[in-house]
């Protein structure tokens, strides 16, 4: 696979290479390319870099980008780019060409590599040493997309188009089961497909699209218990019973079926006035089914039960009706003055019904009588619908000599419903009923630019009349401050202040937030052409507090994140032909509720040996170190990692 994500952008080059430069001698050819090797040394806990960075050793297609003009075989125009492609986390590539008024192809594919294995979560035995937590996954993400449009740019160009996103690979999960907790390997592959046509319409005053298109979704998930994970994480007997396992296998399948239909339209009916709307609407169908085969000695409170087994069959199906409408004026009110408003509406309605028929097999009761095998049907059903409203206005003045302000409002109005239904032990309360909620933000901001100087500042309140959710804000505050000067291009200072309070002080909620940021930056060219220096430093903070429910006892306890981190940075960037050299290095630390101190330096270097032909070499250094706190895993998190690459570069 690795080796495919190299010779892909490759292999499009050197197809390319007589379809778009028949004409062009081999010195002429308009291809900028980078490529080279990647060395990596961790000491410490790879596992964590690899959670944190995750640049692996190996041939990397660091930079790509080829354009040619004029008539070919096939194409008047073709261009394709790409970047970090084969040893880097996330690769991407991009392919254009077509024949001018006649059509245009677009073929991009993106690539990440997504790895989490952080030693304190979901962890039982930190305290022993053993890492990483029992929670992890190592998968893939690959997204491709084309898009052949048909008459470009004229009245009417029609359209198709094909998107297919996979994401798939290994997981370790835990699972509780009969008064125990398990861990499990996964294995997870799905596929998400979309497929779409449209037309599109470009008159004087009015342009528009539409287009209709049909996504499916299909995803396989498989679990198995660790070949070392019978015993589980608690050893303790519970009852009098071990609880062990020596089976569990589930299995998961699901399929989604979603037409979409998207329209947009943008009319200028007068020279000031200028209209736009859209609609997309997304109507869901999903079906999950579920098996599990588990083998063991379990305890059951829910059946008031000992058992040797279950066997359990899930089968569910959801609808989701989505739809938005939005519809928005822009108007010219007087030079530099422009009013706006609109309005959008989202809804969604979600209903769904699930199945689930469990049989215990070989069940005892806590007094030692054998029951034999019990069989459990639950049945669900719920319904939850939720619409939002927003309005808003804006008047923005520009260029009122050295001055521009803009001011705004918006108002959100939320509508919740939730119809939940089915047996006690799925829902302790059966709650239902519908809750609104509505938020008025209002606010601006104000600009001053002259002599080098320029000052910006910008403050919005929302108020809202009541939560919905715990987390929901009844009075929010947001403050943004920025001033920059400089003094020609020799010269250069800047800085931003931002915050962020928010707070909903009902009583049996309590929740504050705070957030700050404070970052200022220097820039001075020493010798024109030459030599640049570069500083910069920083400060955050965060505080937030909220209560919330024990799950152990019901008891209401609260909660607190702080956090205080400082960053200082800086770099030198030397240019003397054919050499060019740049370094910077960043010290960051944050304390609190997470505390960690990170090191980072960077070297660049290049030289050219003839004007098309040149070397690259790099080196980057992270130093990651934890202190030990709450649900962190201090020192066996550290690592000390050095990246060292060495490529060649060639440019038109």
């Amino acid at each position: 696979m690795k080796r495919a994500r190299f010779l892909l952008p490759l292999a499009l080059v050197a197809a390319a290479l007589p379809i778009g430069s028949a004409r062009l001698s081999a010195q002429a050819i308009p291809l900028d390319l980078e490529v080279g090797y990647r060395f990596v040394d961790v000491s410490g806990n790879d596992q964590m870099y690899r959670t944190q960075i995750n640049d692996r050793p190996g041939v990397l297609l660091r930079s790509l980008n080829y354009t040619a003009d004029g008539p070919g075989a096939f194409f008047d125009y073709l261009h394709i780019d790409g970047s970090d492609i084969g040893a880097g986390p996330a690769g991407q590539l991009r392919f254009q060409a077509g024949q001018v008024g006649l059509f245009k192809l677009t073929f991009t594919w993106r690539e990440t590599d997504l790895y989490s294995a952080l030693p304190a979560f979901a962890n039982p035995f930190l305290s022993e040493g053993i890492i990483p937590g029992q929670q992890t996954w190592n998968r893939t993400r690959n997204i491709y997309d084309a898009t052949l449009e048909f008459l470009p740019g004229k009245t009417i160009t029609p359209l198709l188009g094909y998107t297919r996103n996979t994401y798939q690979g290994p997981a370790t999960t835990t699972y509780t089961l009969g008064g125990n907790d398990f861990q499990l390997n996964n294995q997870l592959s799905t596929v998400d497909e979309l497929y779409r046509v449209g037309v599109g319409f470009n008159f004087d005053t009015f342009q528009a699209s539409v287009t209709e298109g049909y996504r499916q979704f299909r995803s396989k998930s498989f679990s198995t218990l660790l070949p070392s994970g019978g015993d589980g994480n608690n050893t303790a007997p519970v009852l009098g019973q071990d609880v062990t396992a020596s089976q569990i296998d589930q299995t998961e399948k699901n399929k989604v079926n979603t037409p979409v239909t998207n329209v947009w339209l943008n009319w200028r009916p007068i020279g000031r006035l200028k209209l736009i709307g859209s609609y997309i609407r997304a109507d869901a169908g999903a079906e999950t089914s579920g098996l599990e085969t588990d083998a063991g000695n379990f305890v059951g409170f829910q059946i008031a039960r000992l058992f040797k087994g279950l066997d359990q069959t899930i089968l569910s199906n959801a609808n989701t009706n989505y739809w938005r409408g939005s519809a928005r004026a822009e108007f010219d009110l007087a030079p530099n003055i422009d009013l706006s408003g609109g309005w959008a509406e989202t809804s969604r309605e979600l209903t769904g019904e699930a199945l689930i028929t469990n049989l215990y097999l070989s069940t005892v009761t806590y007094a030692g009588v054998n029951t034999g095998d019990l069989l459990q049907l639950l049945q669900d059903n719920n319904a939850v619908n939720w619409k939002d409203t927003v309005y808003d206005a804006r008047v923005t003045a520009r260029l009122l000599g050295p001055f521009a302000a803009n001011a705004g409002w918006v108002q959100t109005h939320s509508t919740v419903t939730v119809n939940p239904s089915g047996d006690d032990f799925l829902l302790a309360d059966g709650s239902s009923g519908t809750y609104e909620r509505t938020v008025n933000s209002y606010g601006g901001g104000v600009s001053f630019s002259k002599y080098g100087l320029t000052m910006t500042g910008d403050y919005y309140r929302d108020e809202a009349n009541q939560p919905i959710f715990r987390t929901d804000f009844i009075t929010r505050n947001r403050y943004k401050f920025r001033a920059l000067w400089a003094y020609k291009d020799l010269f250069r200072i800047g800085g931003t202040y931002q915050e962020t309070r928010a707070n909903d002080d009902i009583v049996e909620i309590g929740y504050a937030t705070t957030v700050r940021d404070v970052s200022g930056d220097l820039e001075v060219t020493l010798v024109k052409n030459l030599l640049t220096m570069n500083a910069s430093v920083g400060e955050f903070l965060v505080n937030r507090n909220i209560l919330i429910r024990v799950p152990q006892n019901f008891d209401i306890v609260p909660t607190y994140q702080k956090e205080l981190g400082h960053t200082y940075g800086g770099g030198l960037s030397l240019t003397l032909s054919p050499v060019t050299l740049t370094a910077g290095y960043l010290w960051f630390q944050n304390q609190g509720s997470i505390p960690f101190t990170l090191n980072r330096a960077r070297v660049l270097a290049e030289v050219f040996f003839t004007k098309n032909l040149g070397g690259t070499f790099e080196w980057l250094h992270d130093q990651y170190d934890e202190r030990v706190a709450f649900d962190q895993a201090g020192p066996l998190a550290n690592f000390n990692a050095n990246r060292y690459y060495v490529g060649i570069h060639w440019r038109p």
